[in-house]
């Protein structure tokens, strides 16, 4: 393997790993180790169904993206093809799960006394988040067999669901949308990074996922904190 191969499956196992260990943390007391952390976050009540099914798809996408990662790096192409069906089935999956926890969130968030101008701004940046998964990892799946554009969309796509679990860190919520954000600034910018340094040039792929991303974003923020934004939030209860 040369010197540029090893870079790129680097750096794209390495942010899989990195997207992982986000998720894994922010969802460390609430899901993965939930027993362990009974306080009056958790209320000492077990966990509905519908957020372990939502919990255990999230965790099998983000699995998925660190194998598959693997194995385009080991050149296992036919396995890697084969198992993007699953992958895909698994997308559908965290699409309809995450709706459904979105909608039901709504009035889990009223009875823990959030505002109804943070809530707006919640619920709909969610959405968006949903909406820009949607749109790349569709665009991925598009370029199933142009392996530069696939993993580029691909990756975008996997940070644009992280949001939810960065929330949950210390802290991040103190400066709200600001703490949530700038880690996934973070994340897009090294993607840019890992082009100029390997290509001396930004991929189209990169530039119009990150353009897509960066616009879905800002439209979401935006009405979130519209009066549209509670108009939406009121239809969805």
């Amino acid at each position: 393997m040369t010197n540029p191969e090893r870079r790129r499956f680097t750096y794209f196992i390495g942010m899989s790993l990195v997207l992982a260990t986000i998720v894994a943390g922010g969802f460390v007391r609430t899901f993965y180790l939930r027993p362990a952390f009974q306080s009056a976050l958790t209320n000492d009540e077990p966990l509905p169904f519908y957020l372990n099914v939502h919990g255990v798809l999230l965790t099998a996408w983000f699995s998925l993206l660190i194998v598959q990662s693997f194995l385009v790096a080991a050149k296992r192409t036919r396995w890697h093809r084969t198992l993007g069906v699953y992958g895909a089935v698994v997308a559908l999956g965290v699409l309809g799960a995450s709706l459904l926890v979105v909608i039901r969130s709504i009035a889990r968030s009223e009875a823990g006394g959030i505002p109804a101008d943070r809530l707006a701004l919640v619920v709909v940046g969610n959405l968006g988040s949903l909406i820009l998964f949607a749109v790349l990892i569709g665009g991925a799946i598009a370029f199933r067999r142009k392996p530069d554009k696939h993993k580029r969309l691909m990756l975008i796509g996997s940070i644009s669901i992280v949001a939810p679990a960065i929330s949950r860190w210390p802290g991040a919520l103190t400066m709200f949308p600001v703490f949530v954000l700038l880690p996934q600034i973070l994340l897009l910018l090294s993607l840019l990074v890992y082009d100029l340094v390997t290509r001396r040039r930004v991929h189209a792929a990169t530039a119009w996922g990150e353009l897509i991303y960066l616009v879905i974003f800002a439209s979401s923020v935006a009405i979130g904190f519209s009066a549209f934004g509670n108009t939406l939030v009121n239809a969805l209860r």
